[in-house]
C-alpha cells in the first residue's frame, strides 16, 4: 500500500512550463479554428451568425481550459521511487498511475525539450519491457540525480544475479561475431 505522503510533488517551475505549452497549443489550436471559420465565412460559406457565437464560447472555454488544466495537472501529478519501483501519478479529468519495477528497467533517459530547457526541466524516462514510464517536468539537477540512482539501483540488481555491464557487452560482440560469419 503507497501512502499519499510517500510521493513527491514538483517544483513550481513545472506549473510554469505546464502553463507556457498549454497557452502554446492553445494559440495553435484557437489561430486554426479562427482561420478555417474566417475561410469558410468568407469564401465557401455564407455561415449563419450562431455559428461565430459558437466559435466565441469554443474559444472562451478553450481560454479556460488554459488556465484551469495546468493547476489540476500541477496538484495532481507526483512521483514516487523507492527500492523496488517507480511510480507516476498524473491527470486533468483521471487519475492514473503507472509503476515500473527498477528490476526489470534496462533503459533509463534524461531528455530535456526546448521549452523544458527554459524553466531548467527534464524528463526522467525508464523502460521496461513492458513499455516505459516518464517522470516528467522535473528540475535539471534532480532529473539527472535520479537516472544516476535508478541507473545504480539496476546495476545492483544484475550484480546480485550475477550478471556484469562488461560480461553484457562481451555477449553481445560475440552474438555479433557470429551473426557476420554466417552471412
Amino acid at each position: 500500500m503507497i501512502l499519499e505522503n510517500q510521493f513527491n510533488n514538483l517544483s513550481p517551475a513545472a506549473k510554469k512550463c505546464m502553463q507556457l505549452t498549454g497557452a502554446i497549443a492553445s494559440i495553435i489550436m484557437i489561430a486554426i479554428v479562427l482561420a478555417a471559420w474566417l475561410i469558410l465565412n468568407r469564401f465557401v460559406l455564407d455561415l449563419p451568425q450562431w455559428t461565430f457565437i459558437i466559435l466565441i464560447v469554443w474559444i472562451v472555454l478553450w481560454l479556460i481550459y488554459l488556465i484551469v488544466a495546468p493547476i489540476i495537472r500541477y496538484r495532481r501529478y507526483q512521483y514516487l521511487i523507492d527500492e523496488e519501483k517507480v511510480v507516476v501519478k498524473e491527470g486533468l479529468l483521471f487519475v492514473t498511475q503507472e509503476f515500473a519495477p527498477i528490476e526489470r528497467m534496462h533503459q533509463i533517459t534524461v531528455k530535456s525539450g526546448p521549452i523544458d530547457r527554459l524553466f531548467g526541466l527534464a524528463n526522467v524516462i525508464a523502460t521496461t519491457a513492458g513499455g516505459t514510464v516518464a517522470i516528467r517536468f522535473l528540475q535539471g539537477d534532480a532529473a539527472e540525480e535520479i537516472a544516476d540512482t535508478l541507473q545504480a539501483k539496476v546495476r545492483y540488481l544484475l550484480q546480485k544475479q550475477g550478471i556484469t555491464l562488461e560480461g553484457m557487452a562481451n555477449k553481445v560482440e560475440t552474438t555479433i561475431d557470429e551473426d557476420s560469419k554466417e552471412v
